[in-house]
C-alpha cells in the first residue's frame, strides 16, 4: 500500500487527494483476509441420461440454461413446466428438455 499512498501524495489538486485518499482508506478496512468465499453466479450441470419426471428440474435442451423449470405433469410425452423465475407454466415435448442439477444439489445416478 506504500506504492499507493506514494502516488496518492502526488496528485497536486488537494481536494482530489483527499477525496482518493479516503476512499482508499474505506478499501482497506473493507480488506478480508484468510479464506473470503466471494459470491458466484448460479452453476449448473446438465445430465442428459437422467429420466425426466415430474418434480424434476429442467431446462430446454437446445439453448443456454437462462431459466430453470420444475416439471409439474407429465402426459403424452408433453410436460407442463413451472417457470422458477417468471411464475408462469408452459408446455412443452419432453424430447426438447434435459435434466439440470444447481451448485450444491446431490446427484442420485442409478
Amino acid at each position: 500500500m506504500a506504492v499507493l499512498d506514494d502516488l496518492i501524495n502526488k496528485i497536486t489538486d488537494l481536494e482530489l487527494r483527499k477525496l482518493i485518499k479516503n476512499e482508499v482508506e474505506k478499501l482497506n478496512k473493507q480488506k478480508k483476509f484468510g479464506l473470503v468465499y466471494e459470491d458466484h453466479l448460479p452453476e449448473f450441470t446438465i445430465l442428459y441420461d437422467s429420466p425426466i419426471n415430474i418434480g424434476s428440474k429442467v431446462t430446454f435442451r437446445d439453448q443456454k440454461i437462462n431459466n430453470i423449470y420444475v416439471v409439474t405433469n407429465i402426459k403424452d410425452k408433453t410436460a407442463k413446466i413451472f417457470d422458477l423465475k417468471v411464475g408462469k407454466e408452459l408446455e412443452s415435448p419432453i424430447d426438447n428438455l434435459v435434466i439440470v442439477a444447481e451448485f450444491g444439489e446431490p446427484i442420485y445416478l442409478i
